[in-house]
């Protein structure tokens, strides 16, 4: 028999924390930096017809995302399906295998939507190209977008 080096104290607690979430269904934590979690529906405080306010993706027209769609000019008419992953700094959507998803000529493969704690009614759209160039790498677009219909509290 080999000898085995035994176990970091902090690997078992990560290992005995992901077979308690997985349990009771709850989901692991992400910490701040730290890569996305696994992949799950886009949560419904993001779900809607969303405006562009800023200038920059002012061409590109609204955004409408659903639990596992987003519908988007630079996508073509149809609604096309999309992978959530929730991340420390917001939720990173990714569009498997659509090269027709297109921005200023360039392939969009995922889109980083985060919301404004401050507003309810905003969120962050960045717009990013290729499928190893994840965030924080250079993106091709970046605005504010805000939800149609919304009031912010207390307005």
């Amino acid at each position: 028999m080999s000898p085995r080096a035994p176990r970091a104290p902090h690997t078992a607690a990560a290992g005995l924390a992901l077979l308690l979430a997985a349990g009771c269904g709850a989901q692991p934590a992400t910490a701040p930096g730290a890569t996305p979690t696994a992949v799950m529906p886009l949560p419904p405080a993001l779900q809607g017809r969303w405006e562009p306010v800023s200038k920059a993706l002012s061409g590109a027209g609204p955004l409408t995302l659903t639990a596992q769609t987003l519908t988007w000019s630079p996508c073509g008419p149809a609604a096309r399906a999309a992978t959530a992953q929730s991340g420390a700094d917001g939720w990173l959507l990714t569009l498997p295998g659509q090269a027709a998803c297109r921005l200023e000529g360039e392939p969009v493969t995922q889109l980083r939507a985060t919301p404004n704690p401050r507003n309810a009614c905003e969120l962050e759209l960045s717009v990013f190209s290729g499928a190893a160039q994840t965030p924080p790498a250079e993106r091709l677009a970046w605005a504010v977008y805000t939800r149609m219909g919304c009031a912010p509290a207390g307005r």
